[in-house]
C-alpha cells in the first residue's frame, strides 16, 4: 500500500475485513444459509505482512479457494469532507488451489501442479504458511474482486475481473527431471505450460460472494454490467523475467455490481462506479488494461436482461432462510 494513501485511524483493510467477517459469520451460523449458498468450510488466514485472507471450500468444487485483501486504501475528494464519510476501495485476489484428481488440475502449469502435490500443502488441499509466503503472486491466480465500501463496511459497488484464459509459454521450451532421475521434456518450444480457465474459476467464487453479501447487508441490485477487453499472453523465459506479448489476444472480462443504498457517503454526486474503476487504474501491480479499454458488453437494471449468471442477484432480496435443526428451508418473504 503506497505511503500516500495512508490515512490517520481510518485502517480500510480492517474495515472490509470486518465487513467480510461478518458475511461469513451470518452465512455459516444459519445451515440454511449456508447450504443454499452452497459454502462447505472456511479456514481465516493471514500473511506476514498481516494481510487477512480465507479459505473457501464449495460442495461442488473438489479443490479449494483463497480469498487475499492485498490492497486497500480510503478514497476522497476534497481535504473539507469528513474521512470517515469517504468510501474505502479494496482488492481481493482470488486463488484456485485443484485437487489432482480434478480436470481442472491439467490446465495449471508444471511448477503449479508439481507445488501442489509437493508437502507444502496440507491435508485440506491448501498451502502451509511458510509455502504460502513463498509461492510466486502468479501461482494459482485466477482473478481478482475490488471492493468499494462505506466506513461502516457497507457495500456501494463490486467489480469481478479475470481472462478467460490465463495462458504462459515457453519460447525455448522446459525440461524437467521425472522421478526417477531423468530428464524429460515438459513443454516443447513455444507451447503453452498454462492455459488457466480464470474466469469460470472466478465466477464461481463471485457468485457465492455476491449472493451473501447482498443476503447479510439486505440490499437489492440496481444495476449490473458486463465488459470485455483483450489479455495478453506471458512468456516464461528461465533467465529472465515474465514478458507479456499481444500476438494471440485472449478475452478477458469484468462484471460491474451497483447495488441501491439509501444514502451514499459524501457528495451525492459520487459515482460509485465511476470511483472504482479508478481504483483499478491507480493499481500497480496488475495484469488488466487500464479501464478506458474496456467495452461495454451489456448492461441490466432488471434480472430479464441481465447476463453472465447474475441474473439470480435480483431473487436475494427475497429470500429469508429458516434454521430449526433437521427443518431447513430457503424461502420468499412477503414483501
Amino acid at each position: 500500500m503506497s505511503a500516500d494513501n495512508a490515512i490517520p485511524h481510518i485502517d480500510p483493510v480492517e474495515i472490509v475485513e470486518s465487513s467480510l467477517n461478518r458475511m461469513f459469520v451470518t452465512v455459516f451460523n444459519n445451515e440454511a444459509a449456508r447450504q443454499y449458498f452452497g459454502f462447505a468450510r472456511i479456514s481465516p488466514f493471514h500473511s506476514h505482512a498481516g494481510l487477512p485472507g480465507w479459505y473457501l471450500w464449495f460442495e461442488e468444487k473438489a479443490g479449494a479457494y483463497g480469498v487475499s485483501i492485498t490492497d486497500a486504501a480510503v478514497q476522497y475528494r476534497a481535504a473539507d469532507r469528513p474521512i470517515g464519510s469517504s468510501p474505502m476501495a479494496a482488492r481481493i485476489a482470488v486463488a484456485y488451489f485443484p485437487d489432482p484428481d480434478e480436470t481442472v488440475f491439467d490446465t495449471f502449469s508444471w511448477f503449479e501442479k508439481i507445488a501442489r502435490v509437493n508437502d507444502g500443502f496440507d491435508d485440506s488441499g491448501t498451502p502451509t504458511l511458510e509455502t504460502r509466503e513463498r509461492l510466486p503472486q502468479r501461482y494459482f491466480t485466477v482473478g481478482h474482486i475490488d471492493l468499494l465500501m462505506t466506513g461502516a463496511g457497507d457495500l456501494l459497488s463490486l467489480a469481478c475481473t479475470a481472462a478467460d484464459e490465463w495462458v504462459d509459454i515457453w519460447p525455448a521450451g522446459l525440461e524437467l527431471i521425472n522421478p526417477e532421475g531423468r530428464p524429460f521434456q515438459a513443454v516443447r518450444a513455444g507451447a503453452r505450460d498454462r492455459s488457466v480457465p480464470g474466469w469460470s474459476l472466478t465466477h464461481i467464487l463471485l457468485d457465492r460472494l455476491v449472493s451473501a453479501l447482498l443476503h447479510c447487508q439486505q440490499l437489492r441490485v440496481k444495476q449490473v454490467s458486463g465488459y470485455g477487453f483483450a489479455m495478453p499472453e506471458y512468456l516464461i523465459r528461465a533467465d529472465g523475467p515474465v514478458e507479456k506479448t499481444s500476438d494471440q489476444p485472449i478475452k478477458g472480462y469484468s462484471l460491474l455490481l451497483i447495488p441501491e443504498f439509501s444514502q451514499a457517503p459524501g457528495d451525492p454526486d459520487d459515482d460509485p462506479a465511476q470511483k472504482l474503476r479508478c481504483w483499478q487504474d491507480a493499481l500497480d501491480d496488475t495484469a488488466y488494461p487500464k479501464t478506458r479499454l474496456w467495452k461495454k458488453a451489456w448492461s441490466s437494471s432488471r434480472p430479464e436482461d441481465s447476463q453472465w449468471g447474475s441474473a439470480d442477484w435480483w431473487e436475494v432480496e427475497n429470500l429469508h432462510f429458516h434454521d430449526h435443526g433437521e427443518h431447513l428451508c430457503a424461502c420468499y418473504a412477503d414483501r
